[in-house]
């Protein structure tokens, strides 16, 4: 006996089955989207195949990653311990004390700047939107100043010199802030791998990285047909 029929004209046993079926499939779906969580932090290959989607046009991909490892060796040099980088579908973000401080989302650059230090026909130039608490207000109460933008990675090339100063003071400002909890959990050696083979110089792991059963050293990375110079912005 299957039992009485639903008011959907499925017994009481296949209703049971087919809920049990969703179940299932939810949790597949969980399972998978964990994999790739995990594989983002563990496989650079997964990571560069993130870093393609999000920078298709190689040129300013090159210029992005570059900037970014600069950051990345600045951070690590005011304070090991204060930095990670997070590889999650969809972007990819650096994060230094207890902020932000640049994510790289599809065709789209996020970058954190002290505000004190921005040029002021900067703020007018086409093509960069500007995102803060308000005019005179910090982005961040624990870094003050700090203010943000956002411009096409086409627009790279103008962009990433004129912020790189005024960035580079708000990353020593986060770097004396205290590291976010969910840094160190959310940290993508692989990222770091990943983006030191895109430019050709060998980025450092956090600090914390081999302490917590990390895969430390690595080998250092051949470049991928570009060439190597010191990252600049």
């Amino acid at each position: 006996m299957r039992g009485s029929p639903s008011p959907e004209g499925l017994t009481c046993l296949e209703l049971a089955e087919e809920q049990a079926g969703d179940v299932e499939a939810k949790v597949g779906c969980l399972r998978n989207t964990m994999g790739r969580s995990d594989s983002l932090k563990t496989n650079p290959e997964s990571v560069a195949l993130l870093i393609r989607r999000l920078l298709p046009e190689a040129p300013s991909r090159l210029r992005v990653l570059q900037f970014l490892g600069n950051s990345v060796n600045l951070a690590h040099n005011e304070n090991h311990e204060s930095w990670g980088l997070r590889a999650a579908a969809g972007l990819l973000r650096l994060n230094v004390g207890n902020i932000e401080v640049i994510t790289i989302f599809p065709r789209l650059i996020h970058i954190v700047l002290d505000g004190s230090t921005i040029p002021e026909d900067l703020r007018t130039k086409p093509g960069i939107n500007w995102d803060q608490a308000g005019r005179g207000k910090s982005l961040y109460k624990s870094v003050a100043s700090s203010v943000a933008c956002d411009f096409s990675p086409r627009l790279s090339r103008v962009v990433l010199p004129l912020v790189r100063d005024s960035h580079i003071k708000l990353l020593s400002c986060a770097a004396e802030t205290r590291r976010h909890p969910r840094t160190l959990v959310g940290h993508s050696e692989a990222a770091v791998i990943a983006i030191s083979k895109v430019i050709g110089c060998m980025l450092p792991q956090p600090g914390y990285v081999q302490r917590v059963g990390g895969h430390g050293s690595q080998p250092r990375p051949q470049p991928d047909g570009t060439a190597g110079a010191a990252p600049r912005g």
